[in-house]
């Protein structure tokens, strides 16, 4: 036998049990029995999976106890103790047991869970005797249930006495009663303190009381004790005291407390704290210089609703104390944002402006000072004159961390030297996708930008001050506010009927709020207003879905879905007293409900019959409340009701996230303040009717102060109106007029410039500069001038205000502390003054790139019949004239491959026609054009490139004779002749500068290579080049060395080898991952298959689909058939290509191989040679193999051969076999 003294009882903070202040009148003992379900909480577990217990599975126990007074250890005979649970696949089991005369009790229960109360009262008190005590009692399975049959288990019920509290606990934070509120007592002093902390009930809330059927707030406290009444909530406890001291109540008395004055009190003092919070915060931002006027004067209308709560409070009103302190709470909010805001931006902002000021500090001397050292002290110097000014005039800086400030300026100096330093010594070229060389580009640009400033200081001061005037104006006599206003317009859903009825109705805001609903207050503050003749509110369980049940007397049931709430006032406002077919609409103080006429058809119900609403709370506790019917509804009627928002009035659920309004069956309609009794539902929506004609400013009053939604009738229209904020620019007017004259004058001027400099303009188009790069120049300028204007014009912009402010200036004047304004104005000055200067820009470019033939000198040779020469204005360094040849041929092929349009050029031969004092050479070409019977010409050109002996550049010139015309003018064909040369030369002056340069036919660059190995040279100074698709083929003695050096492996002694470039040995890593190598003593792992050599080797690399990758390496390189063999069974020939297979997996653009050939009869080398052809070809890769006789090397284009270290000759033109 297992004996339980209250078992394992659970805390009172998991409960939600309430006492009565009804009287438990007992039968037929002098204990009174509850009238009423007993008090307690479900809380019901799943049940385990659907099985049979094993065989030795317990499956019943014999529950046996007593109820004992706690104080006298007397047992209470007539007690009741109730068992409520789920058994073992039988459902739900509910029992009243009650004790004999000895106290004793006992009964038998299945395996399931459960939950045991003892109460017991005396019928000639007021109030209830004893604190019910609680229990769960597991017998789920054996393991954790009681192993003995036969469970003992004792109460020990403590003396209790009944405590009623009423008003409503609506906390202002919440804007009404917050969820799952509850009430209880804490013990301060008391005999029983180990009984009430583990073993009793001490907490109650709204579903427990309509379990019960009790009065709402109703506590049974713990007698003659010292106690303190407290509401519970998540937004805090409301303790209720006896003039600062605790409660002792007696045995069965009952008390009232009302603790409407409590719980305004604690509001009161809550709001009081929030606003003296963000009012000391606020001034402390004033203190400091920051302008908070506007949020000061919300304040001070908030602190102005808090006195009036305070007299409201005296004065027993609390409704209205409760409604301003909700609006003063309202006010707090949006000023606390703000100043939040404010004080963020206004600390935050002087990090980023200090690092613009030093940066424009340093970018002002670079436009205006030559020398590099001077402008980067000049630079520093500025920059800490403008910082200086900014910390006088600046709010924000003093409540900045001066180490962040610190560290903005270090980091804005460090970037203005680096970029007046390191940006022109970066050797290295950042080169986009497209080929665009990035780093040489801006430094270029930039470059010339800042030089050009130089030169024209006037024009760029002209400019500068222009920029600055423009954000001076912008920033002092403009202001960005949010404006706070009660928008309106049309409801989402219109009303569905013509006139809809005079009045307003009041909603929630959609948001957080909605699901709190309104505050109950507003009902009685809307009635006490004198210009409101009807307030009719409605709360409903929307969107709650719930299961609840109408019994008739005779056992008759329907379901319900949903339940609302309306006042006696409903019918004046929507007509739903007129759906009311038989019976009476019911009173304001009648305990009844509606039901319409199908669902009172079914359970056979007419006016005046009693029934039992049965429901389940929310913890799972089923609760009955006895009902008479006051009427019966129209059903087809109430589908016709709709509020003034246009939706329908009955309750609604939400599926598929979209309302679903229940039908008027299963739906009952309650007293609204019987639904929040209840715990069954909210207040969701009140219809106001008023005495006056004036409601709309009665509506806007409750948008402004409440942020309610508020549909408004006239009776002929609704409108809804709500609050907003909307942004809203100050004193903007005069500021297009300003933008469009600075952009005049940033155009006037930019466009005076590019005819100033036009011969300067065609001297950089001659030496190289593209198009695009001159027209980047004049953009430049533009945007770095506007930057420096933009900075200072705003640093001046905020200094203005403060010195006009100080001297009483205009009020309009508002400062722009927040960084933001910063980035907006220097944006805008940037937009304004590039885009100003794109025409100008476009301008330059076409003075770049002139037109043909009025750009282009044209003169016709009389001396050579039908002869033209054009000089070209484009000049071609003498590094650049091999790759310009190159270049020219691409395009001719390219050209030639157009099969589908009729023109043609085709090239012929390079001829050289040099004397001793002049360099020639001529790039002679056809160009023709034919169209099937209709036009056709031909013409024999030579592109003309020529340098006098000494100078570095090279001139074009393009004669054109006509060798063939049909139906076209001579003059014509000229022209489109020289179109087509100028397109080409076009093309090659966008062509990034590194592939111009020789990056383009070189991909391997060997220039006076040595290297020495123990003192012993191994080469001596040998150069030569490797084409882009080249098989170079090297032979005799060094070559293993040149190997290693163009791989990077092998420190050179002296000169360089490139790659791309880029030197390999001294920048590897750059270029590793593009070369391959293959070297004599490189081993395979002979225990695995060439597929899984590869396959390791390309995870190893990190390939992604390595599989498919081998697969192509094994086919490429002829091994595919033995993929699946060991290489230690293979041939050499094929271990060979196993080895190539392993360089190519990264997909090399070079591939170094170190005499592949050896140990391989003449076929077996045959068909490596035609491996390596073959990836030369297909895939594009450039090889240099070497071999130890030129006979292994007959598949290469060129064998370069070595003796003694130096090269004794290059082979040219090899035939491949």
């Amino acid at each position: 036998m297992v004996i339980l003294k209250l078992g394992t009882l659970i805390s009172h903070e998991s409960i939600y049990i309430a006492a009565s202040t009804t009287k438990l009148v007992g039968r037929n003992s002098r204990f009174s029995k509850v009238r009423i379900p007993i008090l307690f909480v479900l809380c019901f577990t799943i049940l385990l999976a659907f099985g049979i217990p094993g065989a030795n599975a317990q499956e019943s126990w014999t529950i046996t106890g007593r109820v004992l007074d706690a104080s006298t250890g007397k047992p209470l005979e007539g007690a009741m103790v109730r068992l409520v649970g789920r058994r073992w696949n039988l459902g739900r089991y509910d029992i009243v047991l009650r004790t004999d005369s000895l106290g004793y009790y006992n009964t038998s229960l299945r395996r399931g869970y459960y939950w045991m109360l003892a109460y017991a009262d005396y019928q000639e008190t007021p109030g209830i005797d004893y604190v019910p005590g609680i229990m769960q009692l597991d017998l789920r399975d054996r393991e954790s249930s009681l192993a003995e049959e036969n469970v003992v288990i004792n109460f020990e019920l403590v003396p209790g006495a009944s405590v009623v509290l009423t008003g409503s606990p609506e906390f202002v934070e919440v804007g009404g009663v917050p969820e799952g509120v509850q009430y209880g007592f804490d013990v301060i002093e008391s005999s029983y303190s180990a009984l009430l902390q583990s073993r009793s009930l001490v907490s109650y809330s709204s579903q427990v009381w309509a379990v019960l059927g009790l009065e709402y707030g109703h506590v049974i406290v713990a007698a003659d004790s010292s106690i303190f009444p407290v509401v519970r909530s998540s937004s805090g406890n409301i303790v209720v005291d006896n003039d600062g001291s605790t409660f002792t109540f007696r045995q069965g008395s009952k008390t009232i407390l009302d603790i409407s004055k409590v719980v305004m009190e604690r509001n009161v003092a809550f709001v009081r704290d929030k606003l003296t919070s963000t009012w000391l915060m606020a001034n402390e931002l004033s203190i400091n210089g920051i302008d908070v006027e506007t949020q000061l004067d919300n304040l001070n209308t908030a602190f102005d609703l808090l006195n009036s709560a305070r007299l409201e409070l005296q004065n027993g009103r609390y409704s209205q104390c409760f409604i301003d302190l909700r609006a003063a709470y309202i006010i707090h909010g949006d000023v606390q944002l703000e100043t939040l805001n404010i004080k963020s931006d206004t600390t935050f902002s002087p990090v980023p402006l200090s690092f613009l000021l030093v940066l424009c500090g340093f970018g002002l001397a670079s436009v205006f000072i030559e020398n590099n050292a001077l402008r980067i002290c000049m630079g520093a110097l500025t920059g800490s004159i403008f910082l200086g000014f900014y910390y006088y005039i600046s709010p924000g800086w003093r409540l900045t961390e001066p180490t962040v400030l610190l560290t903005s300026c270090i980091l804005a100096a460090s970037i203005a030297i680096g970029l007046a330093l390191l940006l022109p010594r970066i050797k290295r070229d950042v080169v986009t996708q497209s080929g665009v060389p990035l780093a040489s580009n801006l430094t270029s640009t930039f470059s010339l930008a800042t030089r050009n400033l130089k030169r024209r200081r006037m024009r760029s001061s002209l400019i500068l001050i222009s920029i600055l005037t423009l954000v001076f104006g912008f920033t002092v006599f403009t202001s960005f506010q949010v404006k706070s206003a009660v928008g309106s317009g049309r409801p989402s859903s219109p009303y569905p009927n013509e006139k809809p009825p005079a009045g307003l109705m009041v909603v929630p805001q959609p948001g957080p709020s909605e699901a709190s609903g309104l505050p109950s207050s507003m009902v009685d503050a809307l009635k006490t207003d004198p210009l409101v003749s009807s307030v009719a509110p409605k709360t409903e369980s929307s969107p709650t879905y719930m299961e609840a049940q109408i019994i008739s007397e005779n056992g008759e049931n329907i379901t319900i879905r949903g339940v609302m709430g309306v006042s006696g006032e409903e019918g004046r406002m929507n007509a739903l007293d007129a759906a009311i077919i038989e019976g009476h609409y019911m009173d304001e103080l009648e305990k009844a409900i509606l039901i319409s006429a199908k669902a009172a058809d079914r359970i056979h119900v007419k006016p005046g019959d009693k029934v039992k609403f049965s429901w389940v709370t929310g913890s799972g506790v089923p609760a009955t409340e006895s009902f008479a019917i006051a009427g019966i509804f129209d059903d087809q009627i109430l589908e016709q009701i709709v509020d003034l928002d246009g939706q329908p009035i009955r309750p609604y659920v939400i599926l598929d996230r979209e309302k679903a309004y229940l039908s008027p069956d299963s739906i009952a309609i309650f007293n609204w303040q019987e639904l929040i009794r209840l715990g069954l539902g909210r207040l969701t929506r009140i219809n106001v009717q008023t005495s006056s004609g004036d409601i709309v400013n009665i509506a806007v009053k409750l948008v402004s102060k409440w942020r309610f939604f508020v549909y408004v009738s006239d009776g002929s229209e609704v409108r809804l109106f709500y609050y907003r904020k909307d942004p809203t620019l100050a004193g903007g007017s005069a500021i297009p007029m300003l933008l469009v004259l600075v952009g005049l004058n940033v155009l006037a001027c930019t466009l005076n410039a590019v005819y100033e400099r036009r011969k300067e303009i065609a001297t950089l188009s001659l030496v190289g500069l593209n198009p695009s790069q001159i027209s980047y120049i004049f953009l430049a300028e533009a945007g770095l001038v506007a930057f420096i204007g933009s900075v200072i014009g705003y640093l001046f912009g905020l200094g203005g205000p403060r010195l006009l402010l100080s001297l009483g200036g205009p009020g309009f004047l508002t400062e722009k502390v927040s960084w933001t304004w910063s980035v907006a104005v220097i944006l805008m000055a940037m937009f304004v003054s590039i885009s100003a200067s794109v025409i100008p820009a476009i301008k330059a470019s076409t003075i770049a790139t002139p037109k043909l033939p009025l750009k282009w000198k044209l003169d016709y040779l009389p001396a050579t019949k039908d002869t033209w020469l054009l000089h070209i204005p484009q000049l071609v360094s003498q590094i650049e004239l091999k790759h310009f040849f190159r270049f020219i041929q691409g395009q001719f092929e390219e050209f030639q491959l157009l099969r589908t349009i009729p023109e043609k050029m085709e090239f012929k031969e390079i001829v050289e026609d040099s004397d001793q004092e002049k360099e020639v050479k001529k790039l002679l070409f056809s160009h023709s054009f034919a169209q099937e019977g209709s036009r056709a010409f031909r013409t024999e050109n030579e592109l003309i490139v020529s340098r006098s002996r000494g100078l570095s550049t090279y001139s074009l010139d393009l004669a054109i004779r006509i060798a063939m015309i049909y139906n076209y003018e001579p003059m014509e064909v000229v022209k489109k002749t020289a179109s087509a040369i100028r397109k080409l030369m076009l093309k090659w002056t966008a062509t990034p500068s590194s592939e111009r340069w020789g990056q383009q036919a070189e991909l391997v660059q060997v220039e006076n290579l040595s290297v020495d190995l123990h003192g012993k040279a191994l080469l001596r100074r040998i150069s030569f080049d490797v084409m882009r698709g080249e098989i170079m083929g090297v032979a005799g003695e060094g070559r293993r060395a040149l190997i290693l050096a163009i791989a990077g492996v092998c420190k050179p002694s002296g000169g360089s080898v490139l790659v791309h470039g880029i030197d390999t040995y001294s920048r590897r890593n750059d270029v590793g991952k593009t070369i391959g190598l293959f070297l004599q003593d490189t081993e395979l792992y002979e225990d695995l298959t060439p597929k899984e050599n590869l396959r390791f080797l390309a995870k190893l690399e990190g390939k992604g689909d390595a599989d498919n990758l081998v697969e192509e390496i094994l086919e490429k390189c002829g091994i595919k058939q033995y993929a699946d063999e060991k290489i230690s069974n293979l041939s050499k020939e094929n271990k060979i290509r196993t080895m190539i297979a392993q360089t190519v997996v990264n997909k090399p653009q070079l591939l170094l191989l170190e005499d592949p050939f050896t140990g391989l009869k003449e076929l077996e080398a045959k068909g490596v040679g035609m491996l390596l052809r073959q990836l030369s070809k297909f895939d594009g890769m450039t090889i240099v193999c070497s071999g130890k006789s030129e006979s292994e090397l007959k598949f290469c284009d060129r064998i370069l051969l070595l003796k003694n270290g130096l090269v004794e000759k290059i082979i040219e033109e090899r035939e491949n076999e």
